[in-house]
């Protein structure tokens, strides 16, 4: 009666399907957690890696740029003790002319163009005192000499250098050579063109004009570049970071912080 009334048969097959079903759901959600937990676990691996080779990089660019940094102000150093140590061979060079001043040249001495003159006939007559360059230009030893030290008196002169039309044709005609042999001289020298030369003068300048915040304290960067015989910002910065391994910018603020920590130290 109490089987044909309750059929504890099917009542017991039902509650078998149901705890198989509850298992099924069970296990399910457990492998979806797993599943969640193993993805998560990737991916905190991969964050935890990047993020370590972030704080790596990060590291290197910071030490890098204490490097770069010491280096641009040590540059900024240099070219502050350079300045006054030209300043103070100059006036050096006044006083000394004021003492003991040039009336004529000594017999003995060779003027510049006389550089002009020379040909391969004066060099085996003297062969001891000249010397072959490329392109067969013969030049003696003396007059090499002097004709370098024209050259560099007319580069370090900015009425020359900040002409934006100065070439080499007008180095030339200032110390009285011809292009030929200047050309010659500042390559054998050097080891660089004229242009190239022309080029560091002229940042040279610059950067004295941008230093010197005495005179130059209220002048636009723009009246700097055309004050030295540039005509554009784009062919200044160019040159700029070409010589000084950064833009005028950056030399200005790196020296500004240079004066701040002497004046710290002092």
């Amino acid at each position: 009666m109490q089987d044909s009334v309750f059929n504890r048969s099917r009542l017991y097959s039902a509650g078998n399907a149901l705890m198989e079903y509850e298992n099924r759901k069970t296990d399910k959600q457990i492998n979806t957690l797993n599943g969640t937990i193993s993805r998560q676990s990737i991916t905190l691996v991969v964050f935890s890696g990047l993020l370590l080779a972030l704080v790596i990089v990060l590291i290197l660019l910071f030490r890098n740029n204490r490097r770069l940094d010491y280096a641009y102000r040590a540059l900024i150093r240099k070219g502050i003790e350079m300045g006054k140590q030209e300043m103070q061979t100059k006036k050096l060079l006044e006083e000394s002319i004021r003492k003991n001043p040039v009336n004529e040249s000594s017999p003995d001495e060779i003027p510049v163009e006389n550089s002009k003159k020379e040909n391969t006939d004066d060099a085996k007559q003297d062969g001891n005192e000249k010397e072959q360059g490329i392109g067969g230009i013969v030049m003696s030893e003396k007059n090499k000499k002097r004709l370098l030290n024209s050259i560099i008196e007319v580069m370090n002169d900015a009425k020359y250098i900040s002409n934006p039309d100065f070439s080499l044709n007008a180095l030339a005609e200032a110390v009285d050579s011809n292009t030929r042999y200047v050309s010659w001289v500042i390559n054998d020298s050097y080891g660089k063109n004229f242009k190239t030369l022309l080029n560091e003068c002229r940042i040279k300048e610059a950067c004295r004009c941008m230093l010197d915040t005495e005179h130059y304290g209220n002048v636009t960067m723009q009246a700097i570049y055309e004050e030295v015989g540039y005509t554009n910002n784009v062919s200044f910065i160019r040159a700029f970071k070409k010589v000084n391994g950064m833009t005028p910018s950056e030399y200005q603020r790196q020296y500004h912080k240079e004066k701040s920590s002497q004046d710290d130290e002092d």
